[in-house]
């Protein structure tokens, strides 16, 4: 019963940590939209004093490529933390696959527990099989 609580709780944690990932994305992507939004005020207020100076795309290139670094590195984030997710499950499989083959065939057969234990190792494999599929899919790399 214990084993059942403590699965429940491991997949409530994985889902409450994707939704956040996802919760995350969204509000990244709200983020970008204001600053480009601000950008494009902030463009129009330099060419008006560009024009008032006389210096012709000084200000400009400097600011296009401020708007390419920032956008590079919103995007080289957000990977980075899927990747760590991504990570963990793949290691969560590892060490469920190693408990799986110390168990013995002898033993699930005798023993009702072991039996148990071993059918919800194959379901938290199952869990983070979908997990795992679920953040590649939020990072686009399905």
């Amino acid at each position: 019963m214990n084993r059942q609580k403590e699965l429940r709780n491991l997949y409530r944690d994985f889902r409450s940590a994707i939704d956040s990932i996802q919760q995350a994305t969204a509000t990244k992507e709200i983020e970008v939209d204001n600053e480009e939004e601000e950008e494009e005020e902030n463009m129009g207020e330099q060419e008006v004093v560009e024009n008032q100076q006389n210096v012709p795309g000084e200000e400009e290139d400097h600011f296009e490529n401020n708007e390419v670094e920032e956008e590079e590195e919103s995007n080289d984030q957000l990977p980075s933390d899927l990747d760590l997710i991504v990570q963990e499950i793949d290691m969560l499989q590892n060490e469920t696959n190693e408990i799986l083959n110390l168990l013995k065939k002898s033993q699930i057969e005798k023993h009702p527990k072991v039996k148990s234990i071993r059918s919800q190792l194959m379901y938290v494999i199952q869990i983070n099989n979908g997990l795992r599929e679920r953040a590649l899919r939020l990072a686009g790399r399905n």
